[in-house]
Parts: C-alpha cells; sequence; structure tokens
C-alpha cells in the first residue's frame, strides 16, 4: 500500500506542472476511479457529492432540532 501511495503522489507531482491532459487520458482516468471506487459516489460529480452531503448534514440539524423540542415538550409535561 505504501508504495502505490508513493507513485500515486509522484504522479500527483508530474501532473502539477502539466497545462494539458489529453481527454483520452482523462477518460482513463474516470474509468479507472470508477471502477477503483464501484461507483462509490453513486455516479454523482463532485459538486453533486457536495449537495448530497449538504442535504444529509442539513437532514440531521432538523432532525436533532425535532428530537430536542419533543424532549423539552414532554419534560413540560
Amino acid at each position: 500500500m505504501e508504495l502505490l501511495e508513493e507513485i500515486i503522489q509522484k504522479g500527483f507531482k508530474t501532473l502539477g506542472p502539466m497545462k494539458v491532459i489529453r481527454p483520452v487520458t482523462a477518460i482513463k482516468a474516470i474509468a479507472m476511479k470508477h471502477k477503483l471506487f464501484n461507483g462509490g459516489t453513486g455516479c454523482y460529480t463532485l459538486y453533486g457529492v457536495e449537495i448530497k452531503v449538504h442535504e444529509a448534514t442539513r437532514e440531521q440539524a432538523i432532525t436533532i432540532a425535532i428530537l430536542e423540542f419533543i424532549r423539552w415538550s414532554s419534560m413540560m409535561l
């Protein structure tokens, strides 16, 4: 695993100064990511994943507020 991480880091450093990446290379990278993560992002773009995380966080906050209200209301009875 450490060897793979080292290769990935060196590849990342190499890509940094590159101004252009060929579309074929980008498509291969997308396909490889999909295979590695088995579509782990649910086929969402990064922006789509951020929206899903934001929605889940909002839903969790609302649920917590409702549960606190219920607990507070039951204590008042």
